[in-house]
């Protein structure tokens, strides 16, 4: 079965047109999950290292004792950034899901397509796998790369730099050609509701120049969509800050008011800022379904429903 690039590419746009609410939803969620998320690790370990660092600095600093904190400092952390990493990939999980719930099976649009169920878990379970497979391959392939290019680099003449050229662009190419093969493996593991790696590997056999295209395409795609968007938010940021700002100067009646009738003024910029602050969130919904949309639409037009998709295994 062909792929439709044309259709991949649009499956995210399509999704907000048809679903613009649930997108929106989506990032809100995203974005302020995230943000209480950092409030509790910070509740948890900041509150504690600051009553610490505090204690330190109203005593004579002495090299083991300070030793010693920065040790129980670093060791206090870790509850932190365990909590903040687990917490990440549950959330993402969670959206990544909604994404796909919303393209492979439409019909569930309660709660925004929003669940944390099997399908989920087992998409937490692909990126604990993930995480520590492409950090070796890419530890192991630059130091296989770095050697190769030092030797290359000492070649006399012209030679060196144009091979050295030539072994980093094909380099590039090698790993986002392992990237691609591996580019099916959550939308498997989704469908599936299991983690399903070495699924994608055979799945793409055949697809590699469309899903090279396609993964090209998308590139673009994002960065113009990334810039509209900083271009967007920036003239409505600069048009509310600026209206705040005035209404503070003609309120404050002087050039240079004192900074605490500045400060007295902050219901006025936090509603300032709010219109950049809603447009943020919306933008990571949106961000996620141009991003997600086109891979699980490919898997889509590959296997077919999750029904469908079961008959493979």
């Amino acid at each position: 079965m062909a792929i439709s690039i044309g259709s991949a590419v649009g499956a995210g746009f399509s999704l907000i047109g048809r679903r613009p609410l649930s997108v929106i939803g989506w990032g809100f969620f995203l974005y302020f999950a995230i943000m209480i998320l950092f409030v509790i690790g910070f509740l948890i370990v900041g509150l504690p290292v600051f009553a610490k660092l505090s204690q330190l600095s109203s005593q004579t600093p002495d090299p083991s004792q300070m030793a010693e904190v920065v040790v129980q400092v670093l060791i206090m952390l870790w509850p932190a950034l365990l909590i903040v990493a687990i917490g990440a990939l549950l959330l993402g999980a969670v959206v990544q899901g909604a994404v796909y719930r919303s393209i492979l099976t439409p019909d569930q649009r309660s709660w925004a397509s929003l669940r944390l169920g099997r399908q989920e878990f087992a998409l937490v379970l692909l990126s604990l796998l993930l995480i520590p497979i492409v950090l070796i391959a890419y530890l192991v392939s630059a130091l296989i790369g770095g050697a190769v290019i030092y030797g290359l680099s000492r070649l006399q003449g012209a030679v060196g730099p144009i091979l050295v050229t030539v072994f980093v662009i094909f380099y590039a190419l090698a790993l986002m050609w392992l990237a691609l093969k591996f580019s099916l493996a959550a939308p498997m593991t989704f469908a599936e509701g299991r983690v399903r790696f070495f699924g994608s590997w055979s799945l793409t056999k055949g697809h590699g120049w469309a899903l090279f295209g396609l993964a090209w395409i998308m590139v673009l795609v994002i960065i113009g969509v990334s810039i509209a968007y900083a271009i967007i938010s920036s003239i409505i940021g600069a048009l509310f800050t600026g209206g705040a700002v005035a209404a503070i100067m003609s309120s404050t009646s002087g050039a240079n008011p004192d900074p605490s009738a500045l400060m007295a003024q902050w219901p006025v910029l936090l509603l300032a800022y709010l219109p950049t602050l809603i447009m943020g969130a919306a933008f990571q919904g949106v961000t996620q379904a141009i991003s997600l949309g086109p891979w699980v639409e490919v898997y889509r037009e590959l296997r077919g429903s999750p029904d469908v998709a079961q008959t493979f295994t």
